[in-house]
């Protein structure tokens, strides 16, 4: 067998299993445009019989979805944003900065995202209820500007890759190690950076759990606590349809943020990995 031979059979591989991936995205977008009683005669078809943008207005009609968006963005840009200046911060100490310890306190760290969240839920709980940070943001912001090791991990491992002579010269040159931090390493980390956000803000636009611990009131619902209590209070007359029409609002803000990022957070995973 040829190598253009073997070529051709790995793409249509790559190819049939690309489109079994997308076939269940491609029928939730679908079934969003699609009808409540064509859905129920045949809830499988891939395209839709006719097209209607209806259940995107009775979403809009039922669900206070504007309100719910913004509730998720405050809490995924507040989250993320601390994230990303923590671990960067402690990243660059552990991989840069010569102190007794620092190896110790990176196993440590490690250490740390073994320890399961169910373990640490009720007593963070309980402290934040105790700070009267119940039914409020900071309970679900705060967390991300108290570090997270992963996003510190990776990019230690990209900092590590920085070539000494470079903090050395900027050293030289009169930087602090403040300066360093902020005109050479993070322009040079900006892939890993960007890798960190991305997966923080999907991690935080995605999370159920934190606000339904911390979050009683309607006006302060995220949109994807929002859509669950709406489904659970008419789960006996739901339609099918409407329910698929509030998972694609909730997960549109994720697709682009990939999609605008995509690039670097690739570079940024093929960058910590080679270290």
């Amino acid at each position: 067998m040829t190598q253009r031979v073997k070529d051709s059979v790995l793409i249509i591989i790559l190819l049939v299993a690309t489109l079994l991936f997308f076939l269940p995205i491609i029928w939730l977008f679908s079934s969003t445009v699609r009808e409540y009683s064509n859905f129920i005669k045949n809830p499988g078809r891939l395209l839709p019989e006719t097209f209607t943008i209806a259940n995107y207005f009775k979403v809009f009609d039922k669900l206070d979805i504007v309100r719910s968006y913004a509730n998720s963005f405050i809490i995924a840009i507040g989250a993320t944003i601390g994230v990303v200046i923590t671990s960067s911060a402690a990243a660059y100490a552990l991989a840069k900065v010569q102190f007794r310890g620092s190896q110790l306190i990176f196993i440590l760290m490690l250490i740390t995202m073994m320890v399961p969240y169910s373990i640490i839920m009720i007593p963070r709980f309980l402290i934040f209820k105790s700070l009267g940070l119940y039914d409020h943001f900071g309970a679900l912001i705060i967390p991300g500007w108290l570090g997270n090791s992963f996003g510190i991990f990776l990019l230690r491992q990209h900092m590590m890759t920085l070539p000494v002579s470079m903090i050395d010269s900027a050293r030289i040159d009169g930087c602090n190690p403040f300066q360093t931090f902020i005109k050479i390493a993070l322009p040079l980390t900006m892939a890993s950076l960007a890798t960190v956000a991305t997966l923080q803000f999907i991690w935080r636009w995605n999370d159920l759990l934190g606000p339904l611990l911390y979050i009683d009131k309607q006006i302060l619902r995220p949109l994807t606590l929002a859509l669950t209590v709406f489904v659970a209070e008419r789960r006996e007359m739901m339609d099918p349809t409407v329910i698929n029409t509030g998972v694609v609002l909730s997960i549109i803000p994720n697709i682009l943020i990939f999609i605008l990022l995509q690039r670097y957070f690739v570079k940024g995973l093929i960058i910590t990995g080679l270290k």
